[in-house]
């Protein structure tokens, strides 16, 4: 019997030639199994292989997940803009968005919620290193849901499952969260550390953020009137 959801690992990314020309790793592996903690496992090791190669290939190996997200960075920030003239003028917008390599879970039997809604071809990062940055909170969630399905469908966890403290902002508490480990370090991610600077930080954040939604929203108009 088919399990009711798959992984997939996905990765696009960057490979400079010379100077400022690039082209880009693409990869797209699907792993499946009856019992899906196997092919969990089996998509962790291929990921795992990929990080390798990629930390190989600038001369470096693997020492921690935190320490491979910032050597490779040039993977998936090309440090490149694509510039254009919009409706509100002209802009400058990252040609790096949509570049990165994780692990997804990928469902194929969704359950029947009225919360979630889930569909049939829905995924969810659940690890991986991307230029848009997966957030702590995006992995946890992904995580929830990941865990809530194998619990649903009673599927064998293996020794995999832990629980992790952490911090909903949204809610303001710290909560246990019995989710499938990654090699994602939670430490420090049980408690709140906003800060007055922080907060400040917030705010530029956010006001990068809508300065970012309208510079994309003029790029895809630049870009259909360009037709690119």
């Amino acid at each position: 019997m088919e399990a009711s959801f798959h992984y997939v690992v996905k990765a696009k990314l960057i490979r400079f030639i010379k100077d400022d020309v690039i082209d880009f790793i693409e990869i797209n592996e699907k792993f499946e199994n009856a019992n899906p903690i196997e092919a969990r496992e089996k998509a962790f090791d291929v990921y795992q292989n990929h990080i390798d190669v990629l930390l190989q290939g600038i001369n470096k190996i693997y020492v921690s997940d935190e320490q491979a997200r910032e050597d490779l960075v040039s993977y998936v920030d090309s440090g490149m803009v694509i510039k254009g003239e919009g409706l509100f003028g002209d802009f400058e917008f990252s040609n790096s968005y949509g570049n990165g390599i994780g692990v997804y879970f990928v469902i194929d039997n969704p359950i029947e919620d009225k919360i979630f809604e889930d569909k049939i071809g829905d995924e969810y990062m659940i690890h991986g290193i991307s230029y848009a940055g997966a957030g702590a909170q995006s992995l946890m969630d992904s995580l929830n849901h990941e865990f809530w399905y194998y619990d649903h469908f009673g599927y064998d966890f293996k020794n995999h499952k832990i629980t992790v403290d952490f911090y909903e902002a949204d809610a303001d508490i710290t909560e246990p969260n019995d989710i499938l480990k990654t090699p994602f370090d939670w430490t420090g991610y049980d408690i709140c550390v906003t800060s007055e600077e922080d907060e400040e930080d917030e705010d530029d954040e956010t006001n990068e953020e809508n300065s970012n939604f309208y510079r994309w929203n003029h790029f895809k108009v630049w870009k259909k009137k360009n037709r690119i």
